[in-house]
C-alpha cells in the first residue's frame, strides 16, 4: 500500500516533466527536433507531417530505471492525401494504479515551398486506482515550420496555447532551428517554455552510413544528457535505441520502431 501511495504521489509530482516525453528516433537530440520533418512529427510539431511521402506506422516504449510507473507506450499511423497529411496516435502513461490514456488526431498542410502548418486535437483520460470515476481533458496543439533553404529550418510549436484546453493540461511552447550541412551532419537547437519555466536544448546527429545514425544532446532545467542510435534494418524499417540521464530518477531508456516510406 505504501508503494502504491508513493508511486501515485511521484506521478502527480513529475507528470508535467515526463508524460510529454515520447520516445522517437530523434530523442537523442534532447528535445530540439521541433524543426524537423518526419512522420513522428505528430508528437512534437505536427507541421512536420506535411511532407511525408506515404503511409507510416510507428511505436515506442520508454522505461525509467527502477520506476516502472513512469513508463510510456505509444503507437501512431500517418498518411498523406492530396490536401495534406493526417495522423492518429495513442499513448499510455503510468501503470495499473494511475495512468493516462491519450488519443490524438493531427492534420498538416504545405502552404508553400517555404511554409508548413499543422494542428492536432487531443483527448486524455486519467484513471486512479479504486476510483470509479475518471477525469477527462481536451486540448489542441499548433505548429509551423519555415524552410529558409534545404539546410535551414525553423519550427515553432504550442501545446494547449493560452491554456484554452481543460484544466490540468500544461501549457507548453517550443521554438527551434536546425541546420543540416550535408547528408552526414545535423545540428539542432530549441528553447521550451512550460508553465513559465524555460529550458534549452542542443543536439546533433551524425550519419555514419545510410543505415546507421548516432545522436547526442543536452537539455537544461533539469540538466539531462541524451544519446541515441538508429539502424535501418530494411529499406523502410527503422529501429532506434535512446538513453538519457536524469538527476532525480537516474537512467531513462527508450526504443522505437517505425515503418516509414
Amino acid at each position: 500500500m505504501k508503494r502504491i501511495l508513493f508511486s501515485t504521489w511521484l506521478l502527480l509530482f513529475l507528470l508535467p516533466l515526463y508524460s510529454q516525453e515520447v520516445v522517437t528516433p530523434f530523442s537523442g537530440l534532447a528535445g530540439s527536433e521541433v524543426s524537423l520533418h518526419s512522420a513522428w512529427s505528430t508528437y512534437y510539431n505536427q507541421a512536420g507531417l506535411a511532407r511525408i511521402d506515404g503511409f507510416s506506422l510507428g511505436s515506442s516504449y520508454r522505461h525509467v530505471a527502477d520506476v516502472q510507473e513512469l513508463s510510456l507506450k505509444t503507437i501512431f499511423a500517418a498518411y498523406p492525401i492530396g490536401m495534406g497529411a493526417f495522423a492518429a496516435n495513442f499513448t499510455y502513461f503510468g501503470y495499473e494504479h494511475y495512468n493516462e490514456q491519450s488519443l490524438g488526431v493531427a492534420y498538416a498542410k504545405q502552404l508553400s515551398p517555404h511554409l508548413d502548418v499543422g494542428i492536432k486535437g487531443n483527448y486524455r483520460k486519467t484513471a486512479v486506482a479504486k476510483q470509479k470515476e475518471y477525469s477527462e481533458s481536451l486540448f489542441f496543439e499548433l505548429g509551423t515550420i519555415i524552410t529558409f533553404s534545404d539546410a535551414v529550418h525553423l519550427g515553432v510549436h504550442a501545446s494547449n496555447p493560452l491554456s484554452v484546453g481543460s484544466e490540468g493540461v500544461p501549457e507548453v511552447y517550443n521554438a527551434g532551428i536546425s541546420w543540416q550541412a550535408d547528408k552526414l551532419f545535423l545540428l539542432a537547437g530549441s528553447a521550451q517554455m512550460m508553465d513559465r519555466e524555460i529550458s534549452f536544448s542542443m543536439g546533433t546527429e551524425f550519419n555514419y552510413t545510410d543505415r546507421l545514425q548516432f545522436s547526442c544532446g543536452l537539455r537544461t532545467s533539469p540538466q539531462r544528457f541524451y544519446a541515441g542510435v538508429s539502424v535501418l534494418i530494411m529499406p523502410r524499417l527503422d529501429i532506434s535505441l535512446q538513453y538519457n540521464t536524469n538527476d532525480a530518477l537516474g537512467n531513462v531508456f527508450g526504443v522505437s520502431i517505425s515503418w516509414i516510406k
